[in-house]
């Protein structure tokens, strides 16, 4: 039969006792409280003013647990609505049976020691506590500590959890929270004097550890180290940096998660997660499953600056910052968007082996700091870029290797307001260098669009400012973009991908007056060797003004010949006559301004015109037509080489250096 009911008046602690060990024999919970409807009824005003009537000395407790007596049920000491007054100890102890305390009230100053204690399952439902401290603790079954408010730190380090710990809508405090000194007898561990409110450091979870629903830790939590076989989950939860105290050293106080070198077998649920202030730490971490971030707010950041840093990062799924927003530009407190306020996202060496989804996400608005480092990182299959609005911080994505790099320039359906550049910062805050897709895709976008968007893409590495140094100039993004066309069959966006590189190169580049004299003229001719066609069309243009000029220079007495005619008597009164270039003889080559034309613009062909005619530099002098045809030749042979040299340059493919056809 269950023991419910307050204890009737004038029962004492011996008779409570009594009726506990009696509770503990039969299996039934000792419930002092009855149905209760009211939760403001166990608050703890309430609970620390019951009497006597409603206590049971902790040293009682720690007898029937440990000292065997009479012969306990297996489903052990449960109790309800009791207050347990000092400090219940049961270092290195081995519990007989499970102990369940629900609705209780543990005024013990110092925290439940369970250090180096075994026990099968350990379950404080709604108590309230003054810590707990279970350094080597092991538990066969789990440990429940689901909505119940700690005034001190929970201390788990090495703890090794058969079953699952829940702390579900449970209150750690930190371990200056409550304002008291440290004493003698107040244990703490490393974690716990830097300020954490949970420290599992090397802690063994073969189960889930769940940390959801309205969970707080007012200090962080510290699972360092930490093997959880089954789901991490802190959906819901609401953490704050570790207050830290002094003397702890200068890692206190900068973190509201700190799980570097953490396993998980299956997923880690940040989803609706708030941290106030202090960042999340996921550095060297390894999770089986995924990693999902929906809803989740940064506040804050370490104290390098990351509201999320996860370098090194191993996960074998999915990476979701940011909820699936379904083409829609969702609202800040839409309960899907990922907000990261205090600092940067750092994933640098990451290595993921599903998809990373940056999808619903509010980055960094600070042009002076970092909103994405993703340095290094390895994304098996998509990198999906969709952010909720422009990002104004640096994003940096070099040597990266993305499977599938997804965004989108264009609006959404049923949004009328576009991506401006896919949201992607500009101004010289992107940086691409080394990253590396095998494809690419643009959503809702016209693809015949997609080369000149993906050129403006690259182009936000580099300043708005003519050769602005905000990035070394770098042509691995050009190559890589080309590359891609080219596999895709799309080679005029590949051409015109590399002519944007070398146009690029002489607006960002560091490169020498000389090298952007001569990249200018490989650009405005014949587009560094991908429209060959035009150096033809300049000689054939050169050509047809020569000619036109020469016919003109000739009937103004600027041609002349340079020899007499040597078939000519020298007695003949024409030996002693130079020929005109206007009228042909028969003792003297006529002038030919189609042959001289080509002797004077296209180089090594020979007609020899220019063997029996030359410019006449007197004629018209000073300035006149003389010295315009002499410099009209000079100048045309000049060009001709040229133009005939880039068209060489052009079909040999000197010109290029660019993966381009």
């Amino acid at each position: 039969m269950t023991t419910s009911g307050r204890a009737a008046q004038g029962d004492d602690r011996e008779s409570l006792e009594t009726r506990m060990i009696r509770s503990a024999c039969a299996g039934e919970p000792l419930d002092l409280l009855g149905p209760l409807t009211d939760r403001a009824m166990l608050d703890a005003d309430v609970m620390q003013g019951w009497g006597q009537d409603q206590s049971i000395q902790a040293a009682q407790l720690q007898r029937l647990l440990v000292v065997p007596g009479p012969r306990l049920h297996a489903k052990g000491v449960q109790l309800r609505g009791i207050r347990i007054s000092g400090q219940l100890d049961l270092e290195s102890a081995k519990l007989l049976c499970p102990l369940r305390l629900e609705d209780c009230y543990l005024d013990g100053a110092f925290p439940v020691i369970l250090d180096y204690a075994e026990v099968s399952l350990l379950a404080f439902i709604r108590c309230r506590l003054g810590g707990l401290s279970g350094s080597t603790l092991k538990a066969t079954k789990g440990i429940d500590l689901t909505g119940s408010t700690l005034t001190r730190p929970l201390m788990l380090p090495d703890a090794d959890i058969t079953g699952r710990l829940c702390c579900s809508g449970a209150q750690l405090c930190g371990a200056e929270s409550d304002g008291r000194e440290l004493a003698a007898g107040d244990r703490q561990s490393p974690a716990a004097r830097r300020g954490y409110a949970l420290d599992a450091d090397g802690m063994k979870v073969h189960g889930d550890v769940i940390l959801d629903q309205d969970f707080t830790a007012a200090g962080g939590i510290w699972l360092n180290r930490a093997d959880i076989a089954g789901e991490l989950s802190c959906k819901n939860a609401r953490l704050s940096a570790a207050a830290g105290i002094p003397g702890a050293g200068p890692q206190a106080g900068d973190c509201a998660m700190y799980a570097d070198g953490l396993k998980v077998g299956d997923s880690v649920l940040l989803s609706r997660c708030t941290a106030d202030d202090g960042g999340i730490r996921l550095s060297a971490a390894t999770i089986s499953g995924e990693l999902i971030c929906k809803g989740t707010h940064l506040n804050g950041a370490d104290g390098k600056g990351n509201a999320l840093r996860a370098n090194q990062l191993k996960v074998s799924g999915n990476v979701s910052i940011g909820g699936d927003t379904a083409g829609q530009n969702p609202a800040p407190d839409d309960g899907r968007t990922f907000i990261a306020s205090g600092g940067k996202v750092s994933l640098t060496n990451a290595a993921i082996g599903g998809e990373l989804r940056l999808q619903s996400v509010l980055l960094g608005k600070d042009k002076r700091n970092v909103a994405l480092d993703a340095t290094g990182a390895h994304i098996t299959q998509k990198l999906v870029w969709l952010p909720a609005a422009r990002v104004d911080g640096q994003v940096i994505l070099e040597n990266a290797a993305v499977g599938r790099l997804e965004d989108s320039w264009s609006a959404d359906p049923g949004v009328r307001t576009p991506r401006l550049r896919g949201y992607w910062p500009a101004d010289g805050l992107l940086r691409l260098d080394g990253l590396t897709y095998g494809s690419i895709a643009n959503r809702y976008a016209d693809e015949n669009n997609g080369a000149n968007q993906r050129l403006e893409w690259i182009a936000s590495q580099y300043g708005t400012a003519a050769r602005s140094k905000s990035a070394s100039f770098a042509t691995q993004p050009y190559e890589q973009l080309a590359n891609f066309y080219l596999q895709n069959g799309r080679d005029a966006d590949a051409r015109r991908v590399a002519i944007a590189r070398r146009r690029d190169q002489r607006r960002y580049g560091e490169i020498t007056r000389p090298g952007s004299v001569g990249n200018w003229l490989l650009d405005n001719t014949i587009r560094y060797g991908y429209r060959t066609w035009r150096a033809a069309v300049l000689l054939a243009i050169l050509y047809a003004f020569v000619v036109g000029f020469l016919w003109c220079a000739s009937h103004h007495g600027a041609i002349i010949a340079v020899q007499a005619s040597p078939a000519v008597p020298t007695s003949a009164p024409a030996a002693r006559t130079m020929p005109a270039a206007t009228r042909c003889t028969k003792y003297y080559p006529c002038f030919n301004p189609f042959g001289y034309a080509i002797d004077t613009v296209i180089p090594i062909i020979n007609v020899h015109q220019a063997d029996f005619w030359a410019p006449n530099a007197r004629a018209g002098a000073p300035w006149g037509w003389g010295w315009a045809t002499v410099l009209v030749t000079y100048l045309g042979t000049a060009l001709g080489w040229l133009f005939a040299t880039l068209a060489v340059a052009g079909y040999t493919g000197l010109a290029r250096n660019a993966a381009a056809p």
